[in-house]
């Protein structure tokens, strides 16, 4: 599980969905990004002091309590870009997502906010006779890195094209994390798909244009 990393995945296994946040550069100040970090991991080495309690519980309460401080910047923050809030460029953003649906990955969830936008997928772990044939040659554990590589490539290059700048669009840094259940994986569905209610932009997040859920998983 990462807090937040420039390169993915931090940790993914075959078969298992994940949750990602992609947001747009200098969407949160880096020193209060930095700050956020410090103050995560001094924390996680008091809990590494534990003995009587489980570690991993903790340290995963502590990770979502983190995760929801790092969410609550990107709501919080108003001097930072909201490009996503162009209606030609969230479009952009969502067909782009789609478009890998069902050859790359499987995709379960996603809302595109202002300056960010959480995902929830399941990348397609092919089968090395297949890679073979379609030419595919990198490591299969790297395929999360290809995703977004590619997703944010293109984003990047059609959101410039509609705002006329140049320069970098996504800040290089993402959260990922691995969904280990059916509890976890709704848990990030919801999360993923409240986002906009947690906003307040919306009362029901089905009323959300930028709200996206296939409906074969459960929330």
């Amino acid at each position: 599980m990462g807090f937040y990393r420039r390169s993915l995945p931090h940790l993914f296994i075959p078969g298992f969905p994940l949750f990602v946040t992609v947001r747009l550069n200098k969407s949160i100040p880096r020193q209060e990004l930095n700050d956020l970090h410090t103050s995560f991991l001094n924390q996680k080495k008091v809990i590494q002091k534990e003995s009587n309690i489980s570690i991993k519980k903790l340290e995963a309460e502590l990770q979502r309590q983190f995760f929801k401080k790092y969410d609550s910047l990107l709501h919080q923050n108003c001097t930072g870009p909201h490009w996503l809030i162009n209606d030609s460029i969230a479009e952009v953003v969502s067909e782009s997502l789609h478009w890998g649906n069902g050859d790359r990955y499987h995709l379960i969830s996603f809302t595109i906010m202002p300056n960010h936008v959480h995902i929830v997928l399941k990348p397609i772990v092919r089968e090395k006779e297949e890679m073979k044939k379609r030419r595919e040659t990198r490591e299969v554990t790297y395929i999360l890195a290809d995703i977004m590589e590619s997703f944010k490539k293109y984003t990047a290059r059609r959101a410039n094209e509609i705002l006329k700048r140049s320069g970098r669009f996504w800040q290089h840094e993402s959260y990922d994390h691995l969904l280990r259940n059916k509890t976890e994986l709704k848990r990030a569905i919801r999360y993923t798909l409240h986002d906009a209610v947690r906003a307040k932009y919306v009362l029901n997040w089905q009323d959300y244009k930028w709200s996206y859920w296939n409906g074969q998983y459960e929330i």
